[in-house]
């Protein structure tokens, strides 16, 4: 729908369980795990003490906070092929009111610090199955922290319902429309 006037579908569209999203219980155990040790070590000040040959010149050991990393994440699809992506607008919706963190009983939303990029719901990606030659569909800069816990939820709204799309589509091409 959106790929024809190039509007972003709202949360108020979808029935997205935000407080249990929120809470991780959509998510692999893992991802909680990360996100709870990045936190403690923010919490601690930890910085990086060691050497790398991939550090800029301009960043030395001891000034990388670690519980605060900044990473691009970028999903993309790994099937070889033509895939029509659909599931974005949704998954963006999981980010807008998922990304942040709690304190106490209080979550504090960190969406509005993520830069986001995304194509529309609909666009077709190919891909020759080589990790190294992606097209991303979503692309995510920010405090990996804040959004960790959403990388199951987005990565299962997407691989379904583009799956159920690109099925579609290739069924009314091989029966010529």
């Amino acid at each position: 729908m959106s790929i024809f006037d190039h509007k972003r579908l709202t949360d108020t569209t979808f029935k997205l369980d935000i407080e249990r999203m929120r809470q991780g219980w959509y998510t692999d155990k893992y991802f909680t795990n990360i996100a709870q040790m990045l936190k403690v070590l923010s919490e601690q000040n930890y910085t990086y003490a060691g050497r790398s040959p991939h550090l800029s010149e301009n960043v030395s050991a001891g000034e990388i906070a670690c519980g605060d990393l900044e990473v691009e994440m970028q999903w993309f699809t790994r099937r070889p092929g033509r895939t029509i992506v659909v599931g974005v607008d949704k998954a963006l919706a999981m980010l807008r009111h998922a990304t942040g963190a709690f304190s106490g009983e209080d979550f504090y939303n960190t969406a509005d610090q993520l830069e986001v990029w995304a194509v529309q719901d609909g666009c077709t990606v190919t891909s020759d199955g080589d990790p190294q030659n992606v097209q991303p569909v979503i692309r995510v800069r920010g405090c990996y922290r804040d959004f960790a816990i959403l990388e199951t939820p987005t990565l299962g709204i997407l691989t379904r319902a583009s799956r159920v799309a690109t099925n579609v589509f290739e069924t009314l091409v091989a029966a010529r429309g």
